[in-house]
């Protein structure tokens, strides 16, 4: 049996995801979602998949530590600097647009939509790749 590999570039809150995929992948993107958005993202991807299909999101998170947190982006503003970029200039655009959450936040939206076996795979300071699985039956 072959598989096709599709690439769908639009706007996921508005634009049609399609059907019938083993996996979907976003990368650091649903962040932009407001947590109204969110939910709703997260049930139409599971609606695309198989049963069995996996959704897999390379995320920006935050901590549930608010010093935690704080420090996590002291490390992301200097690590920005140190590239050469206007780090303060990046995190008030960060903290204006983007609308990140907690990992367990993000558990429990995956389970709302009815995913299982949601989990984090990965985490560096405020990333993190997160999976969900369409249950096979």
């Amino acid at each position: 049996m072959s598989r096709v590999i599709q690439i769908h570039l639009g706007d996921f809150r508005t634009d049609d995801l399609g059907s019938d995929y083993d996996v979907i992948v976003a990368s650091l993107s649903l962040h932009h979602l407001t947590l109204e958005e969110r939910p709703r993202f997260y049930q139409r991807a599971y609606e695309s998949l198989h049963c069995g299909g996996v959704l897999i999101a390379s995320e920006v998170i935050i901590d549930e530590s608010p010093v935690v947190r704080e420090r996590q982006y002291e490390l992301w503003r200097e690590h920005m600097a140190g590239n050469g970029e206007d780090a303060m200039r990046w995190y008030r655009k960060h903290v204006e647009k983007d609308h990140p959450v907690p990992i367990s936040s993000l558990l429990e939206m995956l389970a709302g939509a009815s995913f299982e076996t949601a989990a984090c795979f990965w985490r560096y300071l405020n990333f993190a790749i997160i999976t969900a699985r369409k249950p096979a039956v």
